[in-house]
């Protein structure tokens, strides 16, 4: 019997063999029913794999897709949210954006009109009381009635200051060093600004015929002549160092740095007799007189309703230049020194002088015409645009183009009676009365609305000094609304190359040549100039067109004349950015002010004051505190936009309001009790909050410090720095 074939061939199924041995021959092999048998494979492995591959490369892209649409659906919600949605009149953010812009062009829908109500009024700024500065407070009285304002309203208000005796001007002599009479100088420009007295309900007001300083009280000091400076605490502390003694002595002053009120208030305390005030060349103000010959008007106003004892009087630059050249003693400062080519010297020379005033007590009343756009949905805020009505005579403000502007963007917002706009928030337009007089129709109306402007003002846009040059604009601006006014600028065509945008110019200026030029400027300390911040803690905005070219003045008024050739169109190019601007504030659900870029500029001005405070103190005193804190805000208000986010994303009305309530506050956390005496409140981080440079406050308490060897004064300082930053922190940390 065979042996079977036992090799691999028994697992075929079939095989050439088998036939050679016939079928008997499977007889011999174990039965094949109990050895499985192995089915061919339908599908491979690697087929399998790649389909599973597919299959998760296809879940990804659906859910990158999903999520993408999702992405894009919630952002358009959002969009919805800030525009369309939760407005009454159902406007879609394209169609909001076209009535802004409608509105800021409508400004120059007709240039004439601009022209004609110029000329209407006059080459020169009104002045208070005056019969053409009562015919403009009630022409934009009724045309403000007339655009259908919600309402319109005459606000009054009485202040006590002086006025020059219109029968003999103030007096100026000069003595030589035996006692004689040199020269007796009567203090009037020529012309003579005409007498005429007018009448209202209240009496009589007289007009300013010669040269004063307003809120000083008349009277006659006699003493040599020494010049101060600024008038800062810091600069009188410096007599000292030389073994000079001031008291019952003249004070030589310059305009500037701090307001009229301020240095007096610290010559009187210092016990001077007297004091003189001048423009000096270095200081470039928009105040100061073109003319070297010219005897400006000044005004001392305050937020104390008290008048100056301290005989006081302004000097024209050439008078000015002429007592500089005479004094004597050591030279002062390099930081003391003006644009006169000469040596200043502290003082005195071989005379003395005698100032005569006869300015007499006056209560008068001053009006604000306000008028009302009220908002649909927040309507308890609202923004203010005001222009001043009137100013001293050769110290232009460009009031009455200014207020002819006003006019305009009033005359553009009766645009929304044809398209049915109206605006989120409120918008209320204020001519003021008596700017001349530090302001005082706008310091009152501070004063008796001060609680409400807390809550309510969203910010205040002035439009005095528009143009001054025709080379840029600037713009005098908190850091958290510098973003702003990029976006208007980027919407407002630049009147020098209308192809252009007023942004392509500051950014062509700001990467040409290697200084870091910037269209921001900074605010100043002089509470008088800018009230709205120091007194009640409303960012403030003023923009203007200024810088010289080949065919630009050096002069406001000069400037007003050459604009009115051009269709006024430097001042329409501000008035539009200026509108562009308040219809964001107005109209974005979420306030388009940046908390996170307050806090970086904040941030670096305290290192820059820390430092200055190191170097001053040799070493003893810096901020590491305080750089702390704002260490964290910048932290927190990363964290603050992220909230910011997820209120709109989840519709949350209520979460973007509380945000909004704390983006209003949040300047005015840092409006604090003045330790002046003429003023209640002033903003501690002013001047300057800036990328580059430091609190000038800080710097001026610690020179006074270093003269005095008194270090009380910036301690408290320090701990109310600290305070403030903490408090400010906190307001950001909404969730604790």
């Amino acid at each position: 019997m065979a042996t079977p074939d036992r090799s691999y061939r028994r697992y075929r199924s079939w095989n050439a063999d088998m036939d050679e041995m016939g079928n008997d021959a499977l007889l011999d092999y174990p039965s094949t029913e109990s050895i499985p048998s192995k089915r061919p494979r339908c599908v491979s492995l690697w087929t399998c794999v790649l389909a599973v591959v597919t299959v998760v490369i296809l879940f990804l892209l659906g859910f990158c897709l999903g999520y993408y649409i999702r992405e894009s659906l919630n952002a358009a919600e959002i969009q919805k949210f800030d525009c369309a949605s939760y407005r009454k009149d159902k406007f879609n953010d394209s169609k909001l954006e076209s009535v802004h812009e409608k509105i800021m062009y409508f400004i120059a829908e007709d240039p004439r009109r601009i022209g004609k109500f110029v000329r209407d009024f006059g080459s020169t700024d009104p002045i208070s009381h005056s019969p053409l500065e009562k015919r403009l407070e009630q022409t934009i009285e009724e045309e403000l009635e007339e655009y259908d304002f919600d309402d319109v309203d005459v606000q009054e208000y009485n202040i006590i200051t002086t006025y020059p005796d219109p029968k003999k001007p103030n007096i100026l002599q000069l003595f030589d060093s035996q006692g004689k009479i040199k020269d007796t100088v009567s203090l009037k420009n020529s012309p003579v600004v005409e007498d005429r007295s007018t009448e209202n309900t209240s009496g009589s007001a007289p007009y300013t015929k010669f040269p004063f300083v307003a809120n000083t009280l008349g009277g006659s000091a006699k003493g040599g002549v020494f010049y101060g400076h600024y008038g800062r605490l810091s600069d009188l502390l410096s007599f000292n160092n030389q073994g000079i003694n001031i008291t019952d002595q003249i004070l030589l002053l310059r305009f500037g740095v701090t307001s009229v009120a301020e240095k007096l208030q610290v010559a009187q305390d210092a016990g001077v007799a007297g004091v003189l005030l001048y423009w000096d060349p270095l200081d470039k103000e928009l105040a100061a007189p073109h003319n070297a010959s010219f005897i400006p008007y000044a005004s001392a106003g305050c937020d104390q309703s008290i008048l100056f004892t301290v005989p006081t009087q302004t000097i024209s630059s050439k008078m000015a230049a002429m007592f500089l050249r005479e004094l004597q003693g050591a030279s002062v400062p390099t930081t003391w020194k003006g644009g006169f080519n000469m040596t200043y010297r502290y003082g005195s020379g071989n005379f003395t002088v005698k100032i005569q005033t006869f300015n007499k007590r006056k209560e008068v009343f001053l009006r604000n015409v306000v008028g009302k756009l009220r908002g649909y949905s927040e309507s308890d805020k609202y923004v203010i645009i005001g222009a001043p009505r009137s100013s001293f005579p050769g110290s232009s403000t460009d009031a009455l183009v200014s207020t002819a502007m006003l006019r305009q963007i009033a005359w553009s917002l009766q645009y929304k009676k044809t398209d049915q706009w109206k605006p989120r928030r409120g918008i209320k337009l204020i001519s003021w009365g008596g700017a001349e007089f530090s302001n005082a129709g706008m310091r009152e109306y501070i004063k008796a609305n001060k609680h409400l402007l807390g809550r309510r003002a969203v910010a205040y846009f002035d439009l005095s000094e528009l143009a001054t040059g025709n080379k840029t604009i600037t713009a005098t601006v908190t850091p958290a609304l510098r973003n702003l006014l990029n976006v208007a600028a980027h919407r407002v065509p630049n009147p020098l190359n209308p192809e252009t945008m007023i942004l392509d110019d500051w950014d062509r200026k700001s990467t040409v040549g290697s200084s870091h030029w910037s269209p921001f400027k900074l605010y100043t300390q002089d509470v008088t100039r800018h009230p709205f911040l120091h007194l009640a803690g409303v960012p403030e905005v003023h923009l203007q067109f200024e810088g010289m070219t080949s065919e630009a003045p050096g002069n406001i008024d000069d400037m007003r004349e050459l604009d009115s050739q051009h269709h006024f169109k430097y001042h329409i190019a501000v008035s539009r950015v200026v509108t562009m601007a308040v219809m964001k504030l107005v109209d974005d659900y979420v306030l388009p002010y940046s908390i996170s870029n307050y806090a970086q500029t904040l941030h670096v001005a305290l290192w820059q004051t820390s430092e200055a405070i190191k170097e001053c103190s040799d070493e003893f005193r810096d901020l590491a505190p305080e750089l702390t804190v704002t260490d964290l805000m910048t932290e927190t208000t990363t964290a603050f936009d992220d909230l910011i986010q997820i209120y709109r994303k989840n519709q949350d009305i209520l979460g973007v309001k509380s945000v909004n309530e704390v983006k209003m506050l949040f300047e005015r956390i840092f409006v604090t009790d003045y330790s002046g005496k003429r003023f209640s409140t002033h903003h501690v981080l002013y001047p300057v909050l800036h990328d580059d440079s430091s609190i000038e406050h800080a710097q001026e308490l610690c020179r006074v410090a270093k003269e005095t060897k008194k270090w009380d004064k910036v301690d408290k300082f320090q701990q109310k720095l600290y305070r403030v930053l903490h408090e400010a922190l906190r307001s950001l940390r909404m969730n604790e």
